[in-house]
């Protein structure tokens, strides 16, 4: 009896003494190794597979939940033991979701006791991988028995290694590939829109986002290994990321756009220092370690008091988004409107990385996810909310100035239509008062002349001189009231203006008019009245000119359009006059003076006995612009 007592127990306490093994029936969803794992913590890494194997099952620790968990950044090399059984007839292969390991090395031990080592990660050449990927794909082959894993320090275990055939091993990386490449696809759709629309609209704000958007993907790229497909990990590419601070790019990019976009500075000083002094505190750490490595020891000054506290590269990131998160939140209290959109989109993204970042220490309360893509669903999430922000502020202040223009434009078209109301009533008040008062002096000096002029000679040059002041007085209140009036503004009437007093002036003096026009009036757009009135002076004064000293019999006036301008020329066949002469000269620079105030060109052609050209050219696109933006001048 006592012999059958122990020959029970022995058989009881032997399957928990021995040491589990993964029993595969059936390859057709991927299993995980966790459960059936054994881990070993190699602190000093100086242990080989030789003798991690002679080693007996006690010096191992089963790896569970919680040993998973201090598996996620380990500063020493891991040893993974597993025992397997195959009682399928596929081949067996390890897969591991982590993206990419720096140095993963896997020894295989089959039933025949033939061992087969494999070495991934990128300190591995890609070439001498069983596929040209990033991420861990390893046979087992068909027969494993017993597996050791040894994972070297810095790398990120985060996941639960899988054991799946060849068919759902092609078929993880068919979905990995189509989740990623949606992810990306979206990163980059993004960042093209940021960047055109940056261009296109010359929004500052947009620079920003694109060069958030452009670290965001870098990372992505980087973290997927991307690169390292395509260049191989001996590439440029690697030996520069070694030195690239590459979250701490991702993370100050962000709080740059975050600062930007928020105007952080015109709400909280404080919040803006402590924001921008943090990130300086960061870049100072990296370049001192850069430096020092250089020169052989590393040394960083802002990791060291980090350590001291038990805390690592992953507390300076959460340090900054809570940095992020409390000054969105106190400008969200200033200005919700502002920053609603830009407040749920940070939200989303600071709690996403938090959760991923969580997953790094050992939080008993938390929830544990081994392969956290919280964050990259997340980010995404975060730059299109992002994107719809900054196009919603744009659209919005937008709008605002379009309101802002238009009620300005109503106010300037209510202080012109004040104006040429004013314009109006000035010209009938010339034509009703001045000009009738300078009619009646003009004929009571002719009456006066009449009865008075004979009898007395002395008085008659100066009643002669009063009458021809009277009449030149009122062709210019004439010719004011026809600048002040609006209705003339039409380029149609100008013209008609132009060829009137062409004819009055020179139709006594027996001069032969030639007046052509070939231009299409309806195109024109309105004159100013600065402009019109400083045209029809030189036009004037011209015509005059060879009336008192051309001695010309033909005059010939011709009105073109022609590349955008205007062209007005006045010739006549008279004595003509030399250009360079000084006494000329003068009226030379009458000309130009009146045709700079009207924002036209005036130049004259002559030699003597050749008669003499004048050609106004008046820009019509500058004539449209100034009528719409010049102030009315009384």
């Amino acid at each position: 009896m006592r012999y059958l007592f122990f020959v029970v127990l022995w058989c009881v306490w032997l399957p928990a003494l021995s040491e589990p093994v993964l029993t595969i029936t059936d390859t057709r969803e991927p299993i995980r190794i966790a459960p059936y794992s054994y881990v070993l913590e190699d602190f000093g890494g100086k242990l080989t597979y030789a003798q991690v194997l002679q080693m007996p099952r006690s010096s191992f620790g089963l790896l569970l939940k919680e040993g998973v968990k201090g598996l996620l950044n380990p500063p020493k090399t891991i040893w993974l033991r597993l025992e397997l059984k195959n009682k399928t007839s596929s081949e067996l292969f390890l897969l591991s979701k982590q993206r990419s390991y720096q140095r993963l090395d896997v020894y295989v031990l089959d039933e025949t006791g033939k061992l087969t080592i494999q070495q991934v990660g990128n300190a591995h050449p890609m070439r001498n991988r069983l596929a040209p990927l990033a991420n861990p794909f390893i046979s087992l082959g068909h027969h494993p028995k017993k597996i050791h894993v040894a994972m070297y320090p810095n790398d990120v275990y985060r996941d639960y290694m899988e054991i799946a055939d060849l068919g759902k091993s092609i078929q993880h990386q068919k979905h990995l590939g189509f989740w990623q490449g949606i992810v990306l696809g979206i990163y980059l759709l993004l960042l093209v829109y940021a960047i055109i629309f940056g261009i296109r609209l010359r929004l500052p704000i947009l620079g920003w986002y694109a060069l958030f958007l452009f670290t965001n993907t870098h990372w992505f790229l980087h973290r997927s290994g991307y690169f390292d497909e395509f260049w191989g990990n001996s590439s440029l590419y690697t030996q520069f990321i070694k030195y690239y601070p590459l979250r701490f790019m991702v993370v100050s990019c962000w709080a740059i756009f975050h600062i930007k976009f928020l105007h952080l500075k015109q709400y909280s000083k404080f919040l803006y220092y402590l924001l921008v002094g943090w990130l300086g505190l960061e870049l100072i750490n990296h370049l001192c370690l850069v430096i020092s490595q250089y020169f052989g020891a590393a040394f960083a000054p802002l990791d060291m008091p980090l350590s001291w506290l038990g805390l690592d590269w992953a507390a300076k990131i959460i340090i900054a988004l809570l940095f992020m998160l409390i000054s969105v939140i106190y400008v969200w209290r200033k200005n919700f409107q502002e920053v609603r959109l830009y407040a749920l989109g940070l939200g989303i993204g600071i709690t996403a990385m938090l959760l991923s970042i969580v997953t790094l220490y050992h939080i008993s309360w938390l929830p544990f996810y081994p392969y956290n893509y919280t964050f990259v669903f997340g980010s995404v999430a975060e730059i299109i909310i992002f994107a719809y922000a900054v196009a919603e502020q744009h659209w919005r202040r937008q709008t605002q100035t379009q309101r802002e223009l238009i009620a300005q434009l109503r106010e300037n078209v209510h202080q012109r239509d004040k104006l040429l109301r004013i314009r109006d009533e000035i010209a009938r008040d010339l034509h009703d008062e001045v000009g009738a008062t300078l009619t009646s002096i003009s004929i009571s000096t002719k009456l006066v002349q009449k009865k008075v002029g004979l009898q007395q000679t002395d008085i008659e040059p100066i009643l002669a001189q009063i009458n021809a002041d009277s009449e030149d007085t009122i062709h210019s209140i004439r010719d004011t009231i026809w600048a002040l009036n609006s209705d003339n503004d039409a380029p149609a009437k100008f013209q008609e203006r132009l060829r009137t007093v062409a004819l009055q002036m020179l139709a006594n003096q027996n001069i032969t008019l030639t007046f052509d026009s070939d231009v299409a009036l309806e195109t024109l757009p309105p004159f100013s009245m600065e402009l019109r009135r400083n045209i029809y002076l030189v036009y004037k004064e011209a015509l005059h000119n060879i009336v008192k000293h051309a001695q010309a019999n033909k005059v010939s006036i011709q009105i073109r359009q022609a590349a955008g301008h205007l062209q007005i020329n006045i010739s006549d066949n008279g004595s003509g006059f030399d250009t360079a002469s000084p006494t000329e000269g003068n009226g030379l620079l009458n000309f130009k003076k009146r045709a700079q105030e009207g924002g036209f060109k005036v130049g004259v052609q002559s030699k003597a006995g050749t008669g003499t050209t004048i050609s106004l050219q008046v820009s019509i696109q500058e004539a449209a612009a100034i009528t719409i933006n010049q102030p009315i001048n009384l």
